[in-house]
């Protein structure tokens, strides 16, 4: 049976797309599961030109994309909108921003290929609440979690979870309701406070806050797919990518 190589990437506002190295780090992925696009929505295209990658699905309410390269072919792709952003929240997260904030809620990007030998494979964006109101971001994983358990077949799962400092009761709840496997990272922090805009945190508390966390997952079928290898990676971003290789079972 084949394998195939998939990433997960909060591009940080964009900035990975704009970065001079671009998507290099990443360029032997054969799917990319983005998040954080919104502000580069309208330019993806041009942004990934240069690369091998090719945009599968887009949705700019959301913040989410799939990058595939033509290792994979593309025969389907949807998005969802499973949670509406609250406008008072709107205005806080725009505050923060240095574009104006184009997403409207939480969601999913979703797109289904087919291997060079016609093995079917669903794959799945998502950008999890920061737990900051606690009760929104379990309605958010409880949706997820229905929306994940409606598809067949082998999946891949993978974003931007914001589970500081690593998985919450609830994400491991989520996952077990959808039959799902996290691939292990170990210790190897997703967020670091090398690029990070908040690192300015752990400069003042004098080490004692470790702002470095696991805010991002990848989870997979372990009835359809076995992980071959995991890896964690830098990129242009605050955030760092996950690569996991798995093979069909």
């Amino acid at each position: 049976m084949p394998s195939i190589k998939v990433g997960t990437a909060n591009t940080y506002l964009g900035k990975v797309l704009e970065d001079s190295r671009g998507l290099e780090p990443l360029a032997d992925a054969d799917i990319l599961l983005l998040q954080e696009v919104d502000p580069v929505a309208d330019r993806i295209d041009d942004l990934v030109r240069a690369s091998d990658f090719r945009v599968s699905r887009i949705e700019q309410g959301t913040g989410l994309a799939i990058l595939h390269r033509d290792t994979v072919s593309l025969t389907a792709a949807s998005t969802s909108l499973l949670q509406r952003t609250p406008v008072f929240q709107r205005r806080i997260m725009q505050v923060f921003r240095e574009h104006d904030l184009k997403t409207i809620g939480r969601g999913t990007a979703q797109a289904e290929f087919e291997t060079s030998d016609s093995t079917a494979l669903t794959v799945v964006s998502a950008h999890a609440n920061v737990p900051v109101r606690r009760g929104l971001r379990r309605e958010y994983l409880r949706l997820l979690s229905k929306h994940m358990r409606a598809i067949n077949g082998p999946v891949v799962l993978g974003g931007d979870m914001n589970h500081w400092p690593g998985p919450h009761k609830g994400d491991k709840e989520m996952a077990t309701a959808a039959g799902l496997e996290r691939v292990d990272i170990g210790d190897q922090p997703t967020y670091t406070d090398v690029n990070s805009k908040h690192a300015w945190i752990g400069r003042a508390s004098l080490g004692l806050i470790d702002v470095n966390a696991q805010l991002d997952s990848m989870l997979f079928t372990p009835e359809h797919l076995e992980v071959q290898n995991a890896e964690v990676r830098d990129i242009a971003s605050d955030h760092r990518a996950i690569v996991t290789t798995f093979g069909f079972i």
